[in-house]
């Protein structure tokens, strides 16, 4: 062998160290990953008409759901996706503020939730939401999304 085989070998042992020590760090970046990220949680109330509305049939097309951020991180709500009873998306506006008829202010996405806040969804159409309506909100604290179940509790004529 000659010294520039030795080279050759010397210069290979060290990248397949440098490999294995760059997998170690990237698994124990991942492992602190995941122990940070359970500690962050979102927890989203029941979905309701809300009382602040002042008409009856304004207050029936808006939903509103609290939610609360029981993590040490803001949670950010990035998407907002409203499915009828049979699977079918409808169009809806949504935000953390509306007016005293239900139409959304400050129509704007993401949601920036650092203690607690309020999600108002209003159907594009103004029509009522059905009991079943299933809301699948989209946020920063997991991958997959949180699904709220609207029950109509609204007896109000």
């Amino acid at each position: 062998m000659t010294p520039s085989d030795w080279g050759a070998i010397v210069a290979a042992v060290f990248a397949g160290g440098s490999l294995w020590v760059s997998a170690c760090s990237y698994r124990q970046a991942k492992g602190i990953e995941k122990r940070l990220l359970l500690d962050e949680k979102m927890e989203f109330g029941q979905a309701l008409n809300p009382d602040s509305v002042s008409l009856p049939d304004h207050r029936r097309a808006v939903i509103h759901i609290g939610m609360a951020n029981l993590g040490h991180r803001k949670a950010v709500i990035r998407k907002v996706i409203v499915r009828d009873p049979s699977g079918r998306e409808i169009l809806v506006t949504w935000s953390d503020k509306i007016d005293s008829l239900g139409n959304v202010e400050d129509r704007r996405s993401p949601i920036s939730v650092a203690d607690s806040s309020s999600l108002y969804i209003r159907d594009n159409r103004g029509v009522w939401f059905d009991t079943g309506t299933t809301i699948e909100i989209h946020h920063s604290q997991t991958n997959s999304p949180s699904t709220v179940t609207f029950t109509d509790l609204d007896v109000t004529p």
